[in-house]
């Protein structure tokens, strides 16, 4: 706890010291280094112009929140960017046999992590996402691919057994992959 009797410069060169740390733990590798330099200065202008303990309390308060908002942010950008690029392995893959775990080592996250920030960025879990991936693509090949029949279709988008994905396709998008082809 602060003391009241505390010489106002000893406590502003704690509360700058702290609010440094605080800012280098929580940003340093981030955000950019210059954005980072920039809050500094920021936090440095807030606390040398407080006139008060009181008013060196409130700068540290605001600077702390700011920084942890900034920090809240960057950790939204950084699941994104992990989405991002999950989303792109399934595009390029979805043919495969694959699995979030294939995934997660590919970009080098916790599988269980991957997990959570797919569900809750996307709505769904990983799995549905496979599938909806799938069927979209199965739709596209229906449509567009007169020349292959359902079951080499079901095994271009990753299903090997041509009854099972005649079963999701049917379940998803409500009439069987070959009645869905002859409306289109």
């Amino acid at each position: 706890m602060l003391d009241s009797n505390s010489d106002p410069y000893d406590l502003y060169c704690d509360l700058k010291w702290l609010m440094v740390n605080l800012l280098d733990d929580r940003l340093v590798g981030k955000i950019p280094q210059e954005s980072l330099d920039s809050l500094r200065q920021q936090h440095e202008f807030l606390l040398d112009t407080a006139t008060t303990r009181e008013g060196l309390i409130k700068a540290f308060e605001d600077t702390f929140y700011e920084d942890q908002n900034k920090y809240i942010s960057c950790q939204k950008r950084e699941g994104s960017k992990y989405i991002r690029q999950a989303k792109q392995y399934v595009q390029d893959h979805y043919a495969e046999n694959i699995t979030l775990e294939d995934i997660a080592a590919t970009i080098f996250i916790n599988p269980v992590y991957l997990s959570i920030i797919f569900k809750k960025e996307e709505g769904k879990n990983f799995s549905e996402y496979l599938t909806e991936y799938r069927i979209e693509r199965a739709k596209e090949f229906l449509k567009n691919c007169g020349e292959y029949n359902v079951h080499q279709i079901s095994s271009m988008v990753g299903y090997h057994d041509s009854r099972y994905f005649s079963k999701i396709f049917t379940r998803i998008v409500g009439i069987k992959p070959s009645d869905y082809r002859r409306l289109f």
